[in-house]
């Protein structure tokens, strides 16, 4: 049964490699095929994966797979066939989902299909911390490659326009002791090798050597039973209820009868044993995609309505910081500030001045540079996006602005 391996942090985004694409002959028609390559371990860390193919004219298809432990992913595993489309550009969506249906991690390409094709797309581990773009990245670099920012068209590492990519396993580091690094058409993989650890022991990609746990009684998640029944190792019954784990926020792992925080659990930050470093704390709000792990104080900068953001000790005001604008990481563009005002629900890069349109009874709204005039404008009454019905005026009352 699929286990729930939570969001990484790399939320929606960690890197796709090349995208082979392999013909025959032309049809009005074609058929796409989508083969996905990842080192995230099937069965334990993903449950599906599902592709979901756009074309320039909106046809849009989706088809999806389960990841079984036994599916050779590494190697690459077709996880959807769409035949009958026409040819022409596509915009690629794949995305792995725990087994609770939640986002893993997504990845989006651009590729031509003139003819049957397959499209291998690489997902690696390089990006689970990289969120895109990053700031001073060019605006089209949304997607994450081998750690690097690139735009979506950058299927294949060194293509034109592209950074170049691995040559050999040489150019790959291993993550741990039992595991190998593998160059896979210009990207790096991690290969976990179980015969690296002891009789007991598995390979974990991240943690290296780990005991070898067998799975728990088909009981509830904190059942009376003993913690390991006489059976097989892996018996009829799920080791974790991913429901009853569910309703308290939590999920299941791998192997593990009780439920596990991964917005808040430093030894499983966002995912399973995705451990946090000594002293570091794992933290989640809603200014981020994903849970991370920080030294930074959390309750300490909500007393200055500040917040913690990936990759920083300190407290970032996400209120007025440009370089993280509304959320972390959300940098404001040449010659924007980063503005919040009652009217709005987070912080917004503008190039309007605040300061001027006060002046006037008015403020600054997402999306524009000019003034607004909450006070009478029937689509921004009081605040900004409050809409006024067609019946309906935005009047002032001496107090506030009401639609009336």
């Amino acid at each position: 049964m699929p286990r729930n391996f939570g969001r990484l942090a790399a939320g929606a985004s960690l890197a796709l490699g090349a995208a082979t694409l392999v013909g025959s002959c032309s049809d009005p028609t074609i058929g796409l095929t989508v083969v996905v390559r990842t080192d995230l371990v099937p069965g334990d860390e993903f449950a599906v994966a599902r592709a979901t193919v756009e074309s320039a004219a909106g046809t849009t298809r989706e088809d999806e797979r389960a990841a079984l432990a036994t599916s050779d992913f590494l190697a690459g595993v077709a996880v959807a066939d769409f035949e009958g489309l026409p040819s022409g550009r596509y915009r690629i969506r794949v995305r792995l989902l725990d087994s609770l249906g939640a986002v893993v991690v997504e990845r989006t390409a651009v590729a031509d299909a003139r003819q049957t094709t397959a499209v291998t797309i690489t997902i690696t581990r390089s990006c689970a911390l990289v969120r895109c773009p990053r700031p001073g990245d060019d605006a089209r670099a949304t997607e994450c490659i081998g750690g690097r920012c690139e735009a979506p068209e950058c299927v294949t590492p060194g293509t034109a326009g592209c950074a170049p990519g691995c040559a050999a396993d040489t150019d790959c580091p291993a993550a741990s002791a039992c595991t190998l690094g593998r160059c896979e058409a210009g990207e790096c993989l991690v290969e976990p090798l179980d015969g690296r650890c002891a009789a007991a022991e598995r390979c974990d990609p991240v943690r290296g050597c780990v005991p070898a746990t067998p799975l728990r009684d088909a009981g509830a998640p904190f059942d009376a039973g003993p913690a390991l029944d006489g059976g097989a190792s892996a018996d009829a019954g799920a080791p974790c209820d991913p429901r009853a784990c569910a309703a308290f926020g939590a999920s299941c792992c791998p192997g593990r009868a009780a439920c596990f925080a991964l917005l808040s659990d430093p030894a499983n930050c966002g995912a399973c044993g995705m451990a946090c470093w000594t002293g570091a704390a794992c933290e989640y709000h809603s200014g981020v995609t994903a849970p991370f792990c920080t030294t930074c104080d959390a309750a300490a900068c909500a007393a200055f309505g500040s917040v913690c953001c990936p990759g920083n000790g300190g407290c970032i005001a996400i209120f007025s910081d440009v370089e993280n604008c509304g959320a972390c990481e959300n940098a404001c563009s040449a010659g924007e500030r980063c503005a919040f005002h009652a009217g709005v629900s987070r912080a917004f890069c503008t190039t309007c001045d605040s300061d001027a349109c006060a002046m006037f009874g008015a403020a600054c709204c997402p999306g524009t540079s000019e003034c607004v005039a909450i006070l009478s404008d029937p689509s921004n009454c009081g605040a900004c996006g409050n809409r006024c019905a067609p019946s309906e005026t935005c009047q002032f009352d001496g107090t506030r602005a009401r639609c009336r």
